[in-house]
C-alpha cells in the first residue's frame, strides 16, 4: 500500500519556542475509507476524511513514520525504496538550520527520467510461477498493490472456432486483472510472482501487467485474506462468477470507485470509532 499510495517527505514543523525543524512525514490517501482504517489500525494512528471530501488520509511523523519504513523496507522497490534508505539515514527530523531533505519520487519528472520513450516494450519473465504456491508474505504483497493500483473487470473477447466447413465466431467475458504504474519496478515484481509478462506500450505513461481468465481467478482466490473494501467484493463475486462467461449472458459487474459520488464512499464523516493509539475524528 506504501508503495502504491503513500507518499514521503520532509515537511516544516514548528516548535512552541518558535523555531522549526525538518520532519520525516509518511502519507496514505485514499478513495476508500477502510484501506485507510487498516493501516491506522496496523500502526496505532489516526486517521481523517480530508476536508474536501474527496479521500480519506493517514499521516505518520516523525519517528513513528521512520519505524515503519524500518519494518517495510524489504517490501519497497524503486523510488519509495530509495526515500526510505535516505530517510533512514537522515532520521526522524533535521535541524531546520539545514535545507529541506529531498527524497527520491516521480513528482515533476518527466517521461524520460523513468520510462522508455515511444517503444513497445515486453519484457519477459523467467520460470512460470503460479499464484497458490506463493508464499503468504508474497501473496500479501501483491494483495496491498492489487488494493492500491489494480484494476478488476469482465473484458469482452473474440473468439473463433475452425471447423472443416467453417469457422465460427463466438464472444464471451473473460475475467482481467490489471495494474499500471509509472515505476517499473513494482510492475516486475508482480509479474515476477505471477509468473506472466509486462510491458509499456508505446506513447503510455506507464508500465502495466495483465492477468486473465484463470490465471487472475487463481490470483483472487490466494490473495483474498489481503484485500479489502470493493476489490475484497470484487474477488467474491468473480469467485462465485468463475474466470469466463458466455458473451450472450449480461456482463457481470465489479464494485469500484468509479462514477461514485463523495457520499457513496461511506459518508463524509468517518463513524466514531477509536483506532490503537490514535483519537477519533468526527
Amino acid at each position: 500500500m506504501i508503495g502504491g499510495e503513500g507518499g514521503l517527505r520532509y515537511r516544516k514543523h514548528n516548535s512552541s519556542s518558535g523555531r522549526h525543524n525538518w520532519q520525516l512525514q509518511l502519507r496514505v490517501n485514499m478513495g476508500e475509507e477502510e484501506y485507510v482504517r487498516r493501516i491506522a489500525r496496523l500502526c496505532g494512528a489516526s486517521y481523517r476524511i480530508q476536508p474536501s471530501g474527496k479521500y480519506w488520509e493517514v499521516y505518520l511523523l516523525g519517528s513513528r513514520a521512520l519505524n515503519v519504513l524500518k519494518e517495510t523496507k524489504s517490501y519497497l522497490y524503486g523510488f519509495k525504496a530509495e526515500a526510505a534508505d535516505v530517510a533512514k539515514n537522515l532520521g526522524p527530523s533535521v535541524p531546520g538550520t539545514l535545507p529541506r531533505p529531498i527524497l527520491p519520487s516521480l513528482k515533476g519528472k518527466t517521461k524520460s527520467n523513468h520510462l522508455e520513450l515511444n517503444l513497445n516494450t515486453r519484457r519477459s519473465i523467467p520460470g512460470s510461477g503460479r499464484p497458490l504456491g506463493l508464499k503468504q508474505g508474497d501473496l500479501a504483497w501483491l494483495g496491498g498493490l492489487t488494493c492500491a493500483e489494480a484494476g478488476l473487470r469482465y473484458k469482452k473477447v473474440k473468439s473463433k472456432v475452425a471447423t472443416p466447413k467453417k469457422t465460427y465466431t463466438y464472444f464471451y467475458w473473460r475475467l482481467q486483472l490489471r495494474v499500471e504504474m509509472g515505476e517499473e519496478a513494482y510492475v516486475r515484481r508482480f509479474a515476477e510472482l505471477c509468473g506472466v509478462t509486462y510491458r509499456k506500450e508505446p506513447h503510455a505513461e506507464y508500465w502495466e501487467v495483465v492477468l486473465g481468465g484463470r490465471k487472475a481467478l487463481e490470483l483472487l482466490k490466494a490473495m483474498r485474506p489481503y484485500l479489502y473494501g470493493f476489490k475484497a467484493q470484487g474477488a467474491d463475486i468473480a469467485l462465485r462468477v468463475g474466470s469466463s462467461i458466455p458473451g450472450r449472458f449480461s456482463r457481470p459487474i465489479l464494485p469500484s470507485l468509479k462514477g461514485k459520488r463523495q457520499m457513496d464512499r461511506g459518508g463524509i464523516e468517518p463513524p466514531t470509532s477509536r483506532v490503537q493509539g490514535g483519537r477519533s475524528y468526527r
